[in-house]
């Protein structure tokens, strides 16, 4: 009996979406209540707060892990992650899909030097970055890619940082008001939450 009820929540019992009923739904949370099943557009709302919820996608056969950039959730960093006022007369950005084979050589290897880095580039490995099925996501406009270690998981993100005048020289403080810790205050690529740091600690005291 147990059985049986772990393994129905492994297919969906339907492909309506939970939040608004549109019948295109392929995206899970598993951090949501419940683990709703949601299209597309309600992902990406419902997870405007919630950007380090882990979900999945529906393939027809089987859920596969998913980031919620694949969605085309944005964390916009200052302004209380709503979007920059300079950017608010530009066009709706779109995430464009490549094959894999195109993007082969855009993709860095890890070489000697920047241990910090190089220990990123092997947990984007390790997680799959590059490897979300048959395609690939290119960056979006005025977006960054960001690396995020959280308690749930690693997450992989665009950014938008802020756009107004002299906000480049006030990253590090941007990133701390959202609760990020960075790894480095030069090209910034990945950071901390402040949850896993707090665990962290927790954990060297005990």
């Amino acid at each position: 009996m147990y059985l049986q009820a772990l393994l129905s929540n492994e297919v969906p019992h339907s492909l309506t979406c939970q939040a608004c009923g549109d019948v295109a739904s392929t995206w899970r949370c598993h951090d949501c209540f419940l683990n709703p099943l949601m299209c597309t557009n309600c992902c990406q709302d419902n997870h405007a707060s919630n950007p380090f919820h882990r979900i999945d996608h529906w393939t027809g056969s089987f859920f596969e892990p998913a980031w919620l950039f694949q969605v085309g959730f944005i964390l916009h960093l200052s302004h209380g992650g709503e979007p920059c006022p300079s950017y608010l007369n530009s066009s709706l950005l779109e995430i464009f899909a490549h094959d894999m084979e195109a993007y082969e050589d855009v993709i860095e290897d890890v070489t000697e030097g920047d241990e910090s880095s190089n220990i990123i580039k092997e947990l984007k490995r390790f997680t799959s970055l590059y490897a979300l099925g048959s395609t690939i996501f290119s960056t979006p406009i005025n977006c960054q890619e960001l690396t995020v270690i959280d308690v749930s998981s690693i997450h992989h993100m665009w950014v938008r940082w802020c756009n107004c005048p002299n906000a480049q020289q006030h990253q590090e403080s941007h990133l701390l008001q959202m609760g990020l810790f960075p790894v480095s205050y030069k090209n910034i690529k990945s950071t901390f939450t402040f949850r896993v740091l707090n665990d962290a600690q927790i954990s060297n005291l005990e």
